[in-house]
C-alpha cells in the first residue's frame, strides 16, 4: 500500500517516483494500492501517480472511513509513506512500514515499530539549513523547502524495502 500524502505538499515525495516504485512492486508481485483522504491534493496527487505508473494501480484515495484504512493498512503486506497518520496508523496494526523522511526527524516521528525501516535526507538538510552536526541540533528541529523530498531516489526506496521485506519473511 501506499499513503503518498503528508500533511503538508512539501513532505510528499515525488508522483513519478511512487509510480516508479509502484512499477517495481507489481513486477515483484505485489497489487498496489494508493489510500489517503477524500481531501483535493490527496486525489490529484493520487491521479498523478496513477497516470505515471506503467501498472494498474488500485486507487482507494477518499474511498475509506478510518475504520476501514485502518482494517485495510492491517492486512497490507507493507506501506510506502511519507510521515503521515496512515503510518502512523499502520504501525499500530503492525505492517512493515517504509518511512520516507526529509522534513523531520525520522528518530523522533517516524513510525516506532519500524525506525529501521526508513528512507531519510533529513540530517543531510537539517545539518545544511542549521549550519551544525546533527547532534547538537534540538531533537525538533525542521528543515524547510520544496526540494528536500526530491533528495530521495527511487532506487533508495526500492532498496529499503527488499531490506524490509527480508526481515519480514514474505
Amino acid at each position: 500500500m501506499i499513503s503518498p500524502a503528508a500533511s503538508k505538499d512539501e513532505r510528499n515525495w515525488l508522483s513519478e517516483r511512487y509510480a516508479e516504485f509502484a512499477d517495481y512492486a507489481v513486477g515483484k508481485g505485489y497489487q498496489v494500492v494508493l489510500c489517503g483522504s477524500p481531501a483535493a491534493r490527496e486525489q490529484t496527487l493520487s491521479a498523478r501517480i496513477i497516470a505515471a505508473a506503467n501498472v494498474p494501480v488500485i486507487n482507494l484515495v477518499g474511498q475509506t472511513s478510518l475504520k476501514q484504512l485502518a482494517a485495510v493498512l492491517a492486512r497490507a503486506d507493507a506501506v510506502l509513506a511519507p510521515d503521515s497518520g496512515p503510518a502512523h496508523m499502520a504501525t499500530t496494526q503492525g505492517t512493515p512500514i517504509l518511512g520516507l523522511y526529509g522534513h523531520s526527524n525520522p528518530k523522533r516521528t517516524g513510525p516506532y515499530n519500524n525506525l529501521a525501516d526508513v528512507v531519510s535526507v533529513y540530517e543531510t538538510f537539517a545539518e545544511q539549513q542549521h549550519g551544525k552536526p546533527i547532534e547538537q541540533l534540538a531533537w525538533s528541529t525542521r528543515v524547510k523547502g520544496d526540494h528536500v523530498m526530491a533528495a530521495i531516489d527511487t532506487q533508495q526506496v526500492i532498496d529499503a524495502f527488499e531490506n524490509m521485506m527480508a526481515k519480514h519473511s514474505f
